[in-house]
Parts: C-alpha cells; structure tokens; sequence
C-alpha cells in the first residue's frame, strides 16, 4: 500500500486520462484538446486508500480502471468525456459520487477602520475652523488629508 498512486494514459480518440489516489479519495481527470477547444471532466469519488496498483482495460475509445481499495472494489468506465464510477461490493449498481472536496473556509474578520469624527457629514460641520481650511477627511475611510488632496491617500477615494 502507498501514500499517492497515480495512473496516466491517452486514449484511442485521443483523450488524456488521468486517475489519482492522493488518500481517501479516487480523482478521475479526463481531458481533450482541439484547435480552438479545451474540454475537461472531473470525478472524485470516496473509495479509501488502493490497496493494489488499478488495472487498466481499454477497448477502442472505451477504457475500464479496476481498482480495489479500502471501501470496496471499484470499476471506472471512461469513454470520451463520461466517467462512470460502478462498485462491485454494494447492492447498487453505481456509488454516488460525493460532493467536491470541502474548502477550507477561513473567517470573515470585519476591518476595524478608524473614524475621525469629521469624516461624518453631520459632524462636519462641527470642525473648527482651522481643521476645515488644513485638512481634508476621506468620508470611506476616516483619513485626514491635507486641503489640496483630491484622492484619499488610505484607501484611494475620491475626496
């Protein structure tokens, strides 16, 4: 048994075959390319870890992956751009093909950005004098700015 098995091949018709086991699941890329046209198929399905290298059948654009794994014995049919994943040890005839891989969803952290009190309209008018003829404030962003200033230097709007 190894950690990552990898078979590769090209069809009759030309389609390039790929089927990975990085672990528990059986990656299945097939893949065709034309002047002009890329077409691409891809199939995960949770098999477990190979126990023994995949066997590999083709028959003109047809090609057939026996593989035997931790969760059973697997056959993947492959013709043109179909993948079909059948096993052997369930009553049904085909597995269910498991959704996509989880991403790794990272938190949303809300930026804390630091509002003067004269980036609000309302209390804009509120500014002394001399802090409204000196500076400008970013209404995004709360930056104050000098009085010549036509974009915000933080975040770039327009002042």
């Amino acid at each position: 048994m190894t950690d990552t098995w990898n078979l590769s091949w090209t069809s009759a018709d030309g389609v390039e075959i790929n089927v990975d086991n990085p672990g528990e699941y059986t990656i299945v890329s097939v893949e065709r390319s034309l002047p002009g046209q890329f077409e691409q198929t891809q199939n995960t399905t949770e098999s477990g870890s190979w126990l023994e290298p995949p066997q590999l059948d083709q028959e003109g654009d047809r090609s057939v992956v026996t593989i035997v794994a931790t969760l059973g014995r697997f056959e993947i049919e492959i013709e043109g751009l179909n993948v079909e994943v059948l096993n052997d040890d369930s009553n049904d005839e085909s597995v269910p093909v498991p959704p996509m891989l989880p991403v790794t969803m990272l938190p949303i952290i809300p930026s804390v950005l630091p509002i003067s009190p004269y980036s609000l309209p309302e209390l804009a008018d509120r500014a002394s004098p001399e802090t409204r003829s000196t500076s400008v404030t970013c209404h995004v962003c709360g930056h104050v700015g000098q009085p010549n200033d036509r974009f915000c230097a933080q975040c770039g709007t327009a002042l």
